[in-house]
């Protein structure tokens, strides 16, 4: 994640709480191995490698609230502090015997880890919408995908590709219509609003029983891609990518899906419905590790885009650390384009 040095400083979802138990449970995060457990029922983050002889701690098992090296024996505290060295006569705690601690937070039902574990967060993890709010039911999905991350991001957000890789799912080849899409930019995120995009022409939008009439796509940083959809002034169905990026090439999403209890029947209660999420999401992936592998063998490989590439120069600058400013007020001007989808 050299590409993206700002990525370190904020935090990624590492596992669902209800995931992190008895055992230790290895992660990967910005192209390190980490070690979660719990340790007096908080959750804990290492660096996953035991300072003595490098042997994974990963691999060890718990024993009263410490982590213990499968190697030697060596005991840690959630804090990584040494607290035992077996058959050593002694103080037992030293500095150089210590492992590194990432910053742990615990929030909606899930761990999130911060990406730099040498300075103080700044702030919290992301808030999701509506997970667990009244009114509101959600599905929560958990995926990898093989591809760098601002091709995902882009991917996500792109509503050009959803007619040929989607074709029939989200929308049609057939039944394009002209839409004015509203393109803001802020300090720490970019939205296209789609000013009175209407039902989309795939099956999907049918089973949220239409209604719709706009839909508003967020970038949101540091790896957060947010599809609302609304119909009049409220949410009617919200859908969170939240992703966390174990390597330049290895993602992990988790999608957290948010509709109005009086459409979800149409998401939850009828089978169908997550049949086509799971569907949409084998295509993304499908199509995503295509593009790297291809990329790959192409090394002179390069982006010719048009005005319907929207959102791609927004996601590399804000990548990039190079907006500042108020986060509540646009830093660049409102653009407005005509598409055809």
């Amino acid at each position: 994640m050299l590409t993206f040095p700002a990525l370190k400083d904020h935090w990624y979802i590492a596992c669902r709480s209800s995931k992190l138990r008895g055992k230790p449970l290895k992660r990967e995060l910005l192209g390190k191995s980490i070690v979660l457990f719990r340790a007096g029922g908080k959750a804990s983050a290492l660096r996953d490698i035991c300072p003595h002889r490098n042997a994974p701690l990963s691999r060890g098992r718990l024993v009263e609230d410490r982590i213990v090296c499968p190697y030697h024996g060596w005991q840690f505290d959630g804090d990584g502090i040494c607290q035992h060295v077996p058959g050593l006569d002694g103080d037992h705690n030293h500095q150089t015997r210590n492992v590194l601690r990432y910053h742990v937070m615990e929030r909606q039902g899930f761990v999130w880890v911060h990406g730099n574990p040498d300075e103080q967060p700044n702030g919290e993890p992301y808030l999701i919408p509506y997970l667990g709010a009244g009114g509101f039911r959600s599905v929560i999905l958990e995926f990898p995908i093989t591809a760098e991350l601002p091709d995902a991001l882009e991917n996500f957000l792109d509503t050009t590709h959803t007619h040929f890789i989607h074709h029939g799912i989200i929308r049609s080849e057939r039944r394009r219509k002209k839409t004015v899409v509203l393109v803001r930019g802020f300090a720490d995120r970019t939205e296209a609003e789609y000013v009175e995009d209407g039902q989309d022409s795939g099956i999907f939008a049918r089973l949220l029983g239409g209604g719709v009439d706009t839909s508003i796509d967020r970038f949101i940083m540091p790896s957060i891609v947010q599809l609302e959809h609304r119909a009049k002034s409220s949410v009617k169905l919200l859908i969170n990518l939240i992703i966390t990026p174990e390597s330049e090439t290895s993602l992990q999403v988790y999608a957290i899906i948010s509709g109005a209890s009086n459409v979800w029947r149409y998401i939850q209660a009828i089978t169908i419905g997550r049949l086509i999420l799971h569907q949409v999401k084998r295509q993304d992936y499908n199509i995503l590790k295509l593009q790297l592998l291809n990329k790959g063998a192409h090394v002179d490989a390069r982006y010719t885009s048009t005005k319907l590439d929207i959102m791609r120069p927004y996601i590399t600058r804000l990548l990039k650390n190079e907006e500042l400013g108020d986060t509540e007020k646009p830093v660049r001007r409102e653009k407005r384009v005509e598409v055809l989808i």
